[in-house]
């Protein structure tokens, strides 16, 4: 197996004329760009999901509100039928129960479920929605931060 090493034997090459102290020089500047580069290493955010990208050293990302819009249901018989409770859960964890019907102003209107992104990538959302007559009703997504959004609103009814 024959390797390209075109740009080593370039360098080699350009080397070879210099005597020992032009040499040393040389190699001593390569080093010194070498190291400066790498020390000047950008170590800003750099998730495109970031509210900072660009701005700070760790990146923060954007918050949710779970919210429903009614407190009936009404299933494909017609039926209608009062929502008891809400459960929300992230990833398959509770974050509690709705306690207030309507869409939220902001990420801290209170009686919404609230929820801090904590990177870039999307998070399964789940809603069980208990009803007064004893049934479930299961409402499911994903959801992931926005760049441009301090808060995200999701619906789940």
């Amino acid at each position: 197996m024959q390797r390209d090493c075109t740009l080593l034997h370039y360098f080699a090459a350009s080397l070879k004329p210099l005597n020992a102290m032009s040499k040393t020089v040389f190699l001593s500047g390569v080093f010194l760009i070498v190291v400066f580069c790498n020390s000047c290493s950008d170590s800003t955010c750099k998730d495109v999901h970031a509210l900072n990208l660009g701005i700070d050293d760790e990146c923060s990302y954007s918050r949710a509100a779970f919210y429903i819009t009614s407190s009936t249901y009404i299933d494909r018989f017609f039926n209608i039928y009062f929502v008891d409770r809400v459960e929300i859960k992230v990833n398959g964890s509770s974050l509690g129960d709705l306690s207030k019907v309507g869409r939220p102003n902001n990420c801290s209107t209170a009686g919404n479920i609230h929820y801090q992104f904590t990177q870039g990538g999307p998070v399964d959302w789940s809603s069980d929605v208990y009803l007064t007559n004893g049934q479930v009703v299961t409402f499911s997504g994903t959801a992931e931060p926005s760049p441009s959004n301090p808060c995200v609103l999701i619906k789940v009814d």
